[in-house]
């Protein structure tokens, strides 16, 4: 509940300190601990010196713990606290704030104290972000010396302030962040067995892990280990192999049975590697890196554009490790980018492959498939430089071999986009490889979603894969004999992870996932029936004081005919009759926006901050069809910019609360391009950020890590020079006259894929131009921002542009960067 001091006096004075009182919020109620005697110690002279008891500040100190302690007992303003002897006090109350505020916390009393800010010492000037923080009073009072609890936060404009709100919180970026999260779910051969890990991320950064091992029927907790624990199911018996690692970084792998606990030793002091075991169990195979010099001279002779990059043309062979004899046995020559994709079920043929890039053609990378026979010593090559393949697995019986390729391999063979269009090469779908003929065969014809993930199971034969369905990811079923394919009906629209059983009937499912309202979901089931929730999380019940945002889909047909799958998130309490301002969101590279409640971006948290969010699912995304996916070929930003403005007009139009005048636009990577280029087309927009755009496309181009590669995506077949006007006239840096909305360029020292070169040209051609644009750079951090504390920064400078510009709410903005010489607002 929000307590509020309203006075019609000018002022009020307490212990000598004047404060007006419209800016004045007392703290009238807190929690407080039982109180802890505190004892004088033991007086002893040395020298002629009396013993120092310690000072209150040191007694604190000392028992910076209680900040930790529960604390069910009220304490009232003013209330006395007991002063019968020396004792410690623990006072807790939560502050609230539904937009940045600066303000002081004022302790009048009690007279020794030290504050802390969720649990981590602090001052009394409080910087206080969106959301909800707790503060805690570790207090001594001395015996016979009268104290009390008097506190009050002291600032201007204080009126999205509240104290001990017991009303739902607003669902935060922590919320998130922090907390236990389920990876790994990994199904036993029979569907006896489950396991799966929980990771739990803390405040300070660091996380721990949880692996445990149940009985799918009864749940009943068969094995639970501590830290993170590599696993696997063996492929045809309910036993699991698990990899330790020795303190000099040496590896062991372990089978262990979950039925009676034994752990038997498989393989010790392996080398620091990914190991893949055949299904006997008889062998190990794994790659190491070829050994060599590096040059010292100053001057480098390149050979390859790829040369620039670090590591670049490290070779790797594969070796196999004979578990019984270990004995070692170099099995391939070495190559630049050589993959073991799978062993085929009798253990006796490795499916390997490699790519050669070779820049004086196209496509660039070519793949070749090879079969290797460990009884013979042959290879039986399948493929040979086939390009926009992915990777492929063996079928059950051994005799075929899945494919995961783009639509443009095998001679076009899945294609089935438009007259002039070129595929997406991010756009995947599943073939089949007859060993014996060789011949290829397309498995999806008039399939829109784009493959994922595919597994060919061992029991009934089926083959099961996920894949982006628009702004879904959802699991199916392909019969390899009929080509008729089912989606498997979930309690979520988000797949994240599926592992199945090799059992002949229906197999059993474990899968976790989300959706755009609700995350951190774990079930099991036989394929076909109903899922039941599993699992140590509960979201709902943590969630249970967290007022969460809403998500609804928001399809709308352009002026070219096309239906968007758009979906918005929105407050939990939106007032129709209000006008909020609108951030509107879109795809970087080629993938959909995920209708997430949890991701990276954080979208959801921004409509529980006062948001609308419009997430637009514009012309080029894969997992809308092929024909759709294409058009991200040789276009860069047009029709997908077209498609993007004609949505949030129509947005605007048919939902009435949404501030017209107040809306920004984001993007990372090729959304950071948009963002930029959708600036040189409109004036839609109040203020935009980009994070690691691309300004300049001829830069990135010949300067990002995967620069040109990217190229055989979004320009396929085109070149600097010889389509002059897609380089030069779809590049924003071209075109930064035209741009007069706030920009805020974001970008990592260190990243590789879009150099920050791109950043800095635009934001000096800004600059030149007088215009309002912002750069700031991410120490250490690569294209995406993953370090904890950096991550933390980063999103709190796109929050605080946000409120500046579409909030009319500076001060967050101004404290974190001051203008010269002027104080923050």
């Amino acid at each position: 509940m929000k307590h509020r001091v309203c006075l019609l006096i000018a002022a009020l004075t307490y212990c000598g300190c004047m404060m007006r009182a419209s800016d004045t919020l007392f703290v009238f109620n807190a929690m407080r601990a039982n109180t802890m005697q505190v004892n004088r110690p033991y007086v002893a002279t040395r020298d002629g010196k009396t013993f120092e008891p310690q000072k209150p500040a040191q007694i604190i100190s000392d028992n910076a713990a209680l900040a930790y302690a529960d604390t069910p007992l009220p304490v009232s303003l003013d209330e006395r606290l007991d002063t019968t002897g020396d004792a410690l006090h623990t006072l807790r109350f939560t502050i609230r704030a539904r937009s940045f505020a600066v303000a002081e916390l004022k302790i009048f009393a009690p007279k020794n104290h030290q504050i802390y800010l969720d649990k981590q010492p602090t001052g009394t000037q409080l910087k206080l972000k969106p959301g909800e923080v707790e503060v805690t009073l570790v207090a001594y009072t001395a015996a016979n010396e009268p104290d009390s609890f008097r506190v009050a936060l002291i600032g201007d404009n204080l009126g999205d302030i509240s104290i001990n709100d017991t009303s739902k919180r607003p669902f935060s970026q922590q919320d998130i962040l922090l907390g236990d999260h389920y990876a790994s779910p990994r199904m036993s051969a029979s569907g006896k067995y489950i396991s799966y890990s929980i990771r739990n991320q803390r405040a300070n950064g660091k996380s721990t892990y949880q692996t445990f091992i149940r009985e799918t029927k009864t749940q009943r907790l068969v094995q639970k280990r501590l830290g993170f624990v590599r696993h696997h199911w063996l492929s045809a018996e309910d036993r699991l192999l698990v990899e330790e690692t020795n303190a000099d970084d040496t590896r062991n792998l372990l089978i262990v049975d979950p039925a009676t606990g034994a752990a038997e030793p498989l393989a010790t002091n392996l080398p620091a590697n990914d190991y893949n075991l055949s299904p006997q169990l008889d062998y190990l195979v794994y790659s190491k890196e070829v050994e060599t010099k590096e040059s010292t001279a100053k001057a480098r002779r390149l050979t390859h554009p790829d040369d620039r990059i670090p590591g670049h043309g490290k070779e790797r062979q594969l070796y196999l490790f004979n578990i019984k004899t270990r004995q070692t046995s170099l099995i391939t020559a070495p190559h630049p980018s050589l993959w073991l994709n799978d062993i085929s079920p009798d253990g006796r043929c490795l499916l390997i492959s490699y790519s050669d890039m070779r820049p004086e053609r196209t496509p660039f990378s070519k793949t070749t498939f090879v079969i290797l026979n460990l009884d013979t010593h042959s290879a039986d090559t399948l493929l040979v430089d086939e390009g926009f393949l992915a990777e492929g697995t063996f079928s059950p019986d051994g005799k075929q071999v899945l494919l995961r390729a783009g639509t443009e391999a095998f001679n076009r063979l899945g294609s089935e986009v438009g007259e002039g269009q070129i595929a997406n090469s991010f756009d995947y779908r599943l073939f089949l490889l007859d060993l014996n003929s060789k011949r290829v065969e397309f498995l999806l014809p008039g399939f829109k979603p784009n493959v994922k993930r595919a597994e060919w199971n061992n029991g009934d034969g089926n083959i099961y894969f996920s894949a982006e369905n628009g702004h879904d990811v959802c699991l199916y079923l392909l019969s390899p004999r009929t080509k008729k394919v089912v989606e498997i009906n979930l309690p979520i629209t988000y797949v994240q992870e599926f592992s199945l059983s090799n059992t002949a009937a229906k197999p059993q499912l474990i899968v976790h996932g989300q959706s755009g309202n609700t995350s951190r979901k774990l079930y099991v089931g036989e394929i076909g029936k109903a899922m039941r929730q599993i699992g140590e999380i509960d979201f709902e019940a943590d969630m249970q004081n967290v007022s969460l945002p809403r998500c609804e889909n928001w399809a709308v047909e352009t002026s070219r005919g096309d239906t968007l799958q758009n979906f918005f998130f929105y407050p939990s309490d939106l007032d129709p009759a209000k006008r909020y301002p609108m951030i509107v969101y879109y795809y970087g590279g080629c993938s959909p926006t995920g209708k997430l409640l949890e991701g990276a971006w954080p979208l959801s948290t921004f409509a529980q901050m006062g948001y609308i969010v419009l997430v637009v699912e514009p012309s080029g995304a894969t997992g809308f069809g092929q024909e759709f996916a294409a058009r991200h070929v040789n276009t860069w930003g047009e029709g997908t910019a077209q498609d993007i403005i004609e949505s949030v007009q129509r947005f605007c139009q048919t939902h009435p609360y949404v501030n017209a005048n107040k809306i920004g636009c984001m993007g990372a990577s090729y959304g950071g391009f948009m963002t930029e280029y959708l600036q040189t087309q409109t004036d839609l927009f109040a203020c935009a950020i980009s994070h690691a755009g691309i300004s300049d496309i001829t830069g990135y181009w010949g300067g990002g890590y995967w620069g040109y590669t990217y190229g055989e995506t979004a320009e396929y077949g085109s070149f600097p020079w010889s389509n002059t006007d897609l380089f030069v006239k779809h590049s924003p840096l071209y075109n930064a006259d035209k741009i007069h909305t706030p920009l805020l360029l974001l970008h990592g020292t260190d990243d590789t894929n879009v150099p920050t070169v791109q950043s800095q040209a635009l934001y000096t051609a800004l600059r030149i131009l007088n215009r309002e644009v912002e750069y700031i750079t991410i120490g250490n951090e690569n294209h995406v921002v993953s370090e904890y504390g950096a991550r933390q920064e980063w999103q709190e400078i796109i929050n605080a542009w946000f409120a500046k510009w579409l909030q009319d709410k500076p001060l967050w903005w101004n404290t974190l960067y001051p203008a010269e010489n002027k104080p923050a607002e």
